[in-house]
């Protein structure tokens, strides 16, 4: 329990006393963020308009697709990347050692 106590106060310790790391680290995601909104708006938002202001045939059809992805969240979508990101890096060494003349 001390360790995670001291750590805990380290934590503070480096936010508080603005670590150059932490204000890096804090500004890089903001800016990560803030470009993940605006290019799901650039995308999205025409998309969705089109999909809501014009009649044609299969709307309900597109709508029953594209709902089920709304209802996920985030940590999701960045769990998945991760796995799948992780999954290839292992799937090209593999395939590496299988090209490998024996030694």
């Amino acid at each position: 329990m001390q360790e995670i106590w001291r750590a805990l106060v380290q934590a503070v310790n480096l936010i508080v006393s603005l670590d150059t790391e932490v204000v890096q680290i804090s500004l890089r995601s903001l800016y990560i963020s803030a470009a993940s909104i605006i290019i799901a708006a650039l995308f999205c938002v025409p998309i969705g308009s089109l999909i809501h202001f014009h009649d044609f045939r299969g709307k309900r059809v597109v709508i029953n697709v594209i709902r089920p992805f709304t209802a996920f969240r985030p940590w999701w979508w960045a769990f998945s990347y991760s796995f799948l990101s992780r999954a290839q890096a292992r799937w090209e060494d593999w395939s590496c050692s299988l090209h490998r003349p024996p030694s």
